[in-house]
């Protein structure tokens, strides 16, 4: 999933955001676990990863945000925990180090859940790797997985999300 730009439109006291795609217009809801971990302001440009929303105000709002991603100061690149690493450095990583990589990105944001594409692109250890780490962490008890799936019928999940408890899914429960 590529992210898409989004403006901020508006905020509600419960802590979510709506927004718009810059590219279609059409509304986007991000929850507050979504929103408050990282502070978003009225008016801001943000990359979004969005996934058609399941809820009752989908034919108001087709978009649903999991992930908003962090800018820099410019407000122009998305902050990075790591630095790309070339595929020579990734082999001679340990699966130790591979997995507090992880750790480290999914502590860091804590309220927060990541694909192995997105947790890829934080530590810039190839996505193959990472998925193998997350699993290893989620079957050590470490970290929690929610297998996502775009339609009926499929024999494996679309994707896996990863965090680092299953808090970071609840407010997705309740809807």
């Amino acid at each position: 999933m590529e992210p898409q730009i989004i403006f901020i439109t508006n905020s509600i006291p419960s802590g979510s955001a709506f927004g718009v795609l810059a590219n279609t217009g059409e509304n986007v809801f991000i929850p507050s676990n979504v929103s408050s971990s990282i502070n978003l302001q009225v008016g801001e440009e943000r990359r979004a990863i969005i996934i058609p929303n399941s809820s009752d105000m989908s034919h108001k709002t087709p978009w649903f945000a999991v992930k908003v991603l962090p800018f820099d100061e410019d407000n122009e690149n998305v902050v990075k925990l790591f630095p790309e690493r070339t595929e020579e450095e990734t082999r001679r990583l340990s699966p130790e180090q591979v997995d507090d990589s992880i750790m480290e990105v999914l502590e860091n944001y804590d309220e927060d859940f990541f694909s192995a594409a997105d947790l890829a692109e934080e530590t810039g250890i190839d996505k193959k790797t990472v998925g193998n780490s997350c699993m290893r962490l989620f079957n050590a008890g470490r970290i929690s997985k929610a297998d996502v799936y775009s339609r009926v019928g499929q024999s494996r999940p679309t994707m896996c999300l990863w965090a680092v408890g299953i808090d970071c899914f609840n407010s997705f429960s309740d809807r």
